[in-house]
């Protein structure tokens, strides 16, 4: 009885333990499954992550090729046709001027003064009438080619301060037949080919930056010992200067004034800024050069 009673005691206890360990292993069981499932994620996702990273860096050259391509801003030719009229009738009134003017420069910067500024008057005019019919994006270009046509105005008050009373007849006939001319023609060109008419005007101011270079160059010591016209004191220590490249291509910096020498060095310095502001207008449609670019001729477009 009591070796039955032991067995029973012992059958019991093998039952529960037996009981015990099936119930943790139902409870270890779920918790190891979801470990294991969590840590398998976690390992997957750490080999995607490489993947991509590694992929990424395989396409970053592309990418960053992709983007710069994006980002270059290309300037534009002009048609050839155009350009090649352009050039012909610049090239021609240039020679003429020398021609004509040839042993008086002042004589001759006086007329190249009166045409130079006549695109500009044209260009306002124009741009005045499509503001009329609606156009109100020409604004900002209204007020440049005010201003730029400001300047020329000055450079032209200093030519006949230096010629006094001596401007001949002829002389301002010829020069103010040819502005009124050169006017109904830059008109109608920048109503019907804005940039065509620019152009005009950046192989005018080409010309004049390399006249004015030549002329400081053969007369320097005979500039240096003549004085300043008040003109020039007024107007290059006035805010219409400041206002001019306040919105336009970068000019050097204004020459102090001593003598002679230094305001046909502004008057020059001017010009190619002038021509600086002309090129980005037709190659980029912009006052200003892009960041990165140097002002360069605007060129023919290659067929």
């Amino acid at each position: 009885t009591a070796t039955a009673t032991k067995q029973r005691r012992e059958g019991a206890l093998a039952e529960s333990l037996i009981t015990a360990n099936r119930a943790i292993q139902v409870e270890i069981n779920p918790t190891l499954k979801l470990m294991f499932a969590s840590f398998r994620k976690v390992i997957l996702c750490l080999l995607l992550l490489l993947m991509g990273v590694s992929n990424g860096i395989q396409m970053m050259p592309s990418l960053k090729r992709q983007i710069s391509k994006k980002n270059v801003i290309s300037p534009k030719n002009l048609n050839p046709t155009i350009f090649s009229m352009n050039k012909i009738l610049i090239d021609g009134v240039k020679s003429g001027i020398d021609i004509m003017y040839k042993g008086r420069d002042i004589e001759r910067f006086y007329t190249l003064e009166t045409v130079a500024r006549v695109p500009y008057f044209a260009f306002c005019s124009a741009l005045h009438l499509r503001e009329t019919l609606g156009d109100r994006s020409g604004c900002n270009r209204l007020r440049l080619h005010y201003a730029q046509q400001d300047n020329e105005y000055h450079h032209l008050c200093i030519m006949e301060a230096l010629l006094g009373n001596n401007t001949n007849v002829v002389d301002r006939f010829i020069a103010q037949g040819m502005a009124c001319g050169f006017y109904w023609y830059c008109a109608l060109c920048y109503l019907i080919f804005p940039s065509g008419a620019i152009h005009l005007s950046e192989l005018i101011e080409a010309h004049a930056y390399a006249t004015y270079s030549e002329f400081i160059h053969r007369n320097q010591a005979q500039l240096k010992s003549m004085p300043v016209p008040a003109i020039a004191h007024d107007y290059y220590s006035s805010q219409l200067f400041e206002i001019l490249w306040s919105f336009s291509s970068t000019r050097k910096p204004l020459t102090p004034l001593r003598s002679l020498y230094d305001v046909f060095l502004n008057i020059r310095d001017d010009e190619l800024g002038h021509w600086a502001t002309l090129t980005s207008l037709v190659q980029f449609d912009q006052s200003v050069l892009p960041q990165g670019y140097d002002p360069t001729p605007t060129k023919p477009l290659q067929n």
